[in-house]
């Protein structure tokens, strides 16, 4: 869902006097919260990629800390998949926790 707000501005026929849109995505701010909090908790939701992963060792999970392309890319290493596959997994992954 997106919403749009505008600023008007005084009316006249030069460009820079129209109304300006700006768009706000609840989609993103929720996408950006879900990795934030996944980060931001790392040492807690550590065990639980362990569980999801469990070729993943602690050092590869140490490293990659919550960050979503460290993750895929450790994914894609130990379990020999595509690149876009170990994404959709850690999407899928961070989707369920929130």
């Amino acid at each position: 869902m997106e919403w749009s707000f505008f600023a008007l501005r005084k009316c006249g026929n030069d460009p820079a006097d129209r109304p300006l849109t700006f768009h706000y995505s609840t989609r993103k701010r929720r996408r950006t919260m879900n990795r934030d909090a996944v980060q931001g908790n790392w040492k807690q939701f550590k065990g639980l990629a362990r569980q999801q992963w469990g070729k993943l060792t602690d050092d590869d999970l140490t490293v990659a800390a919550g960050k979503r392309e460290e993750l895929a890319g450790r994914l894609q290493e130990r379990y020999g998949i595509a690149r876009e596959k170990a994404e959709a997994e850690v999407d899928e992954w961070m989707k369920r926790l929130s």
